[in-house]
């Protein structure tokens, strides 16, 4: 018998399979659920029924439909213009959640309307439960083999830095989960945050999607105690920029945490997390452990690589770079195979200055003239200390005005500035050469210049400087036959 505006129903045969008896109904899922002590497990059915044996558990008392149909012994009915969850992950737009005696629950679950009577559903619940034979032994090896791939997907990856390694994290939890939406947050330094949406449809990540709440959310969740499986997500956080119906938020790390892991399904695919999902996100964010620790101590290595390399390249006065700074830059700039110019700097008289006022002093004349010269250059270029008072300078992509330009902004500086203490002004020679030929001949030419500019300014030196300049000319020069130029 059916009520008005049911569609008639083919009585059911006896000893049907769930599948048949979805297909008989014309659902799309069939889950039955049998009693165990207080909880109820879905132990077979058809659709996401049969995909789920084993692996969703619900407490009816927490459960508003299939609290009402146990407790009154009559099958509910569910039925909106949007999917509605009627237990556990299972959401739909319209079900039925039916009793069977004293121990199963059967839900039915359609994106049409159910028009069916009670009793036509009544038989069909009781005719699913009878078909149900338990868990198949296939189905059990590939729900542990997608705990496997999920773990081999993480782990084999070697991320170089800590927000690679974050990204990683997500996009695995989360494509492993069936999820649209992922969010990690890593508490490694000043911290990091990064929500993500991923596109199953295309297997590619979509731009990020970070909401106004991430941070704050997350920071915090990184002190729960252990998961939280929230089925129904309150609209309390706005971790990502769409709404979510069901979220999975999962701690990082043991004590202190290194961070926390939370994924979600978006509303336009509305479904919630079963226990075999909640199982492999705890597998995951337990590997991702080691995943972030390793990343971390890449990330800390190389750090301290780059800070003993700047340290080993520096010029502990003056702060610049040295001559292994310098040769390293020169061959970059060979390598670059763009122009480059050279300035070569040298402070005028330091022995003198030295012999009067003491070294102290003519450390200071050596740091004034560096720092006259670093703030002379543009953005990029290099500047080392290649001798006491001799000063190299690299200017890549520069013309012949652009080097004079910055001889003179360097000159402008140097004769702004002295040793108040003792009114000390110190001068600089400095000459300019274009590269052309090999850079080592290119530095020559500079040096060159420098010292004819030398030349022209001690020439009413006493003789004694003028030896003394002499002698240094002739030193440098044969350094660079021996170490700059050309073989």
């Amino acid at each position: 018998m059916t009520t008005p505006g049911e569609a008639p129903v083919t009585t059911l045969e006896p000893d049907r399979t769930p599948l048949a008896v979805a297909a008989e109904l014309g659902v799309d899922d069939v889950l039955v659920f049998a009693r165990e002590g207080e909880r109820f497990r879905v132990v077979g059915g058809a659709g996401r029924g049969a995909g789920w044996a084993e692996i969703v558990e619900i407490d009816a008392a927490q459960e508003p439909f299939a609290d009402r149909a146990w407790r009154s012994g009559m099958p509910v009915r569910i039925s909106g213009s949007e999917p509605t969850r009627i237990a556990g992950p299972y959401w739909a737009r319209y079900g039925i959640v039916a009793p069977v005696g004293q121990q199963h629950l059967v839900v039915f679950g359609s994106t049409a309307p159910i028009a069916i009577s009670d009793a036509v559903i009544v038989r069909a619940a009781a005719q699913a439960v009878a078909g149900t034979q338990g868990v198949p032994a296939e189905k059990l090896l590939a729900d542990e083999l997608e705990l496997v791939h999920a773990i081999r997907a993480l782990m084999a990856y070697h991320p170089d830095s800590v927000s690679d390694a974050a990204r990683h994290i997500t996009e695995v939890t989360a494509r492993a989960l069936s999820c649209e939406v992922g969010a990690i947050h890593v508490r490694y330094g000043a911290g990091q945050t990064l929500a993500i949406r991923v596109d199953a449809s295309r297997d590619g990540r979509c731009p990020a999607a970070q909401g106004p709440d991430a941070t704050t959310y997350l920071d915090a969740a990184a002190d729960l105690e252990g998961p939280l499986v929230e089925q129904d997500a309150p609209a309390d956080a706005a971790i990502w920029n769409e709404a979510v119906v069901s979220r999975m938020t999962l701690p990082i790390g043991g004590d202190p945490r290194l961070g926390v892991l939370t994924i979600g399904h978006a509303a336009t695919r509305p479904r919630g997390f079963t226990m075999l999902c909640q199982r492999i996100g705890r597998a995951i964010a337990e590997a991702a452990e080691l995943l972030l620790s390793q990343a971390i101590a890449r990330e800390q290595l190389a750090e301290e690589r780059d800070l003993l390399r700047q340290v080993s390249q520096t010029d502990p006065l003056t702060g610049v770079g040295n001559r292994a700074a310098w040769d390293e830059a020169l061959a970059a700039a060979r390598d670059a195979d763009v122009p480059f110019a050279v300035l070569s700097f040298d402070l005028d008289d330091l022995k003198g200055i030295n012999d009067q006022y003491g070294h102290a002093v003519g450390d200071a004349v050596i740091r004034g003239a560096a720092h006259a010269v670093r703030a002379s250059l543009r953005d990029g270029d290099v500047l080392a200390r290649v001798g006491g008072d001799e000063f190299l300078a690299l200017l890549l992509d520069a013309s012949e005005e652009g080097a004079r330009r910055v001889l003179r902004r360097a000159s402008a500086n140097i004769g702004t500035w002295q040793v108040t203490e003792h009114a000390i002004r110190p001068e600089l020679s400095s000459g300019w050469a274009l590269s052309g030929l090999e850079p080592g001949t290119t530095v020559h030419r500079a040096d060159e210049r420098m010292y004819a500019a030398k030349r022209r300014r001690h020439r009413a030196r006493p003789r004694a400087t003028r030896a003394a300049a002499t002698a240094k000319r002739s030193a440098r020069r044969a350094t660079d036959r021996g170490v700059r130029q050309p073989a």
